[in-house]
């Protein structure tokens, strides 16, 4: 898309908007699902959130092999493009921090789970509560997890 003609110009920066726009909303949902930790329902979203980076991604790339589309557009465009990305970069921001905090909160869930099979199988003196001895359960130990971590 070198040197744009008007027409080409107006249709990229809206094509620009609308993508930036809808990869938004998809963020936003997502960061909705996460913090309501509705985890299951994530996968729903990321086909949509793939094609719609792929394309924002495109977008940028155009725009940064020719700097010269954004030049002369009217000011009211120029506002509402930077209004997208304002809230684009925030909903981003956001999504890293839930998806920082989930990951740190299903490790940690998944770190008790092994303390916990390891406690029970490690050796204790003497009795325990139930008046049973302290000797080593060899059994393994099933777990089964209902959620996806």
């Amino acid at each position: 898309m070198t040197n744009p003609q008007p027409a080409s110009r107006e249709e990229f920066i809206v094509m620009l908007a609308s993508i930036s726009e809808q990869l938004t909303d998809i963020i936003a949902m997502e960061n909705a699902l996460l913090r309501d930790q509705k985890y299951s329902a994530l996968p729903q979203l990321q086909d949509e959130k793939s094609r719609l980076s792929a394309a924002y991604e495109n977008q940028i790339r155009i725009l940064n092999e020719n700097p010269t589309i954004m030049m002369g557009i009217p000011a009211e465009q120029k506002n509402h493009l930077a209004s997208i990305a304002h809230k684009f970069d925030s909903a981003a921001r956001e999504n890293l921090i839930l998806l920082q905090s989930a990951t740190i909160i299903n490790t940690r869930i998944l770190e008790a789970i092994r303390d916990a099979a390891i406690e029970q199988t490690q050796t204790k003196k003497g009795y325990g509560p139930a008046a049973a001895t302290g000797r080593r359960n060899d059994q393994a130990i099933s777990i089964t997890l209902d959620k996806k971590l």
